[in-house]
């Protein structure tokens, strides 16, 4: 899964490494006014730059910065997993509508109007997605859900797996940081209330038990499942070990 936020310059190389990468196999997300300018620093006939609108499936059509808020991009096909007709991303910064073309591109999302704001295109063995907004913003600026749901499809539709999954999901923010065979885990409690969680590792990982380095005491797995309390506020620094 390859992600190029607010990428308004492209280049002819990076133009055909976009291609390669797609037609190969790969998932490509781009957002507004991708491929604006070209390497020399001109506007090209049409946007995106450098005829990409094979490997995405449209060109720009229109494009207005966003002043108020209200606006959003209405789901009308269900082709990420997470994401369902009816439901909306926020739209942060441009709203960019998009005209399709080839028979390839399927629309994701429209905007009031009808006029399509984001779609996904198959390109060879690979899939190109076009957002038309600036989705990183979005979901920046105001934790939009709709953003979420599409970022997290997108890498389920790429078949990226976490290192860690947490039930509930998003009750604690987890990282790895891996060292040859160690492996610090800390788990974050960003809300103000304590928070329990379960922690299934990867088989790559493949930890049994974890060392709280900070409050002392031992988490051990059951079942390939920590199971482990952090207090609000707080996180958890572990040391993983079989």
């Amino acid at each position: 899964l390859l992600v190029a936020p607010f990428s308004i310059a492209v280049s002819e190389g990076l133009a055909r490494g976009l291609r390669s990468f797609v037609s190969g196999g790969g998932t490509l997300l781009v957002d507004s006014r991708f491929g604006w300018f070209r390497e020399d620093g001109w506007v090209d006939s049409e946007i995106p730059a450098y005829s990409l609108k094979d490997l995405l499936g449209a060109r720009e059509s229109s494009c207005r910065s966003l002043t108020a808020e209200g606006a959003s991009l209405n789901i009308v096909t269900e082709a990420i997993p997470g994401l369902r007709i009816g439901d909306t991303i926020r739209a942060w910064h441009y709203l960019e509508t998009l005209e399709v073309v080839g028979s390839s591109a399927r629309v994701l999302a429209t905007a009031e109007g009808g006029q399509p704001v984001a779609l996904l295109n198959n390109f060879g063995r690979g899939v190109a997605v076009w957002v038309g907004t600036s989705l990183g913003l979005s979901y920046e600026s105001t934790q939009d859900p709709g953003s979420e749901k599409l970022l997290a499809g997108l890498a389920e539709l790429a078949g990226v797996r976490p290192p860690v999954s947490v039930d509930p999901p998003g009750s604690l923010e987890v990282r790895v940081l891996t060292s040859g065979s160690e492996q610090l885990v800390i788990a974050i409690n960003h809300s103000r209330a304590e928070v329990t969680a379960k922690l299934k590792f990867s088989e790559l990982l493949g930890t049994a038990k974890l060392r709280d380095l900070v409050a002392g005491g031992t988490y051990v797995a059951e079942r390939g499942v920590i199971t482990l309390t952090a207090p609000p506020r707080r996180a958890i620094v572990g040391y993983s070990y079989e």
